[in-house]
């Protein structure tokens, strides 16, 4: 289980998400809405918001991105997505 601010995580997905765009990676279909939907998100709540990103033991999917304020899941990524990278 890791912590950090929505600010950050924006930077990062926004990036992921222009790479797959220009073809750069290749994730699955489900994944790009799911990069999608997370940057919408994080891009409509305060940048300093702390976004906590659970996982199961050992890192593994399924991976839930809550956020701390509301308890709101912004998004689970699940098996059927592809592996998650933190």
């Amino acid at each position: 289980m890791a912590t950090t601010s929505a600010g950050s995580l924006l930077r990062i997905y926004s990036i992921r998400m222009r790479m797959q765009e220009d073809g750069i990676t290749n994730p699955s279909a489900r994944m790009r809405i799911l990069t999608r939907q997370l940057v919408e998100k994080l891009s409509q709540i305060d940048e300093s918001e702390q976004v906590e990103i659970k996982t199961s033991d050992g890192d593994k999917l399924p991976a839930q991105f809550i956020r701390q304020a509301t308890g709101e899941v912004l998004v689970e990524i699940d098996e059927e997505a592809e592996e998650l990278s933190i």
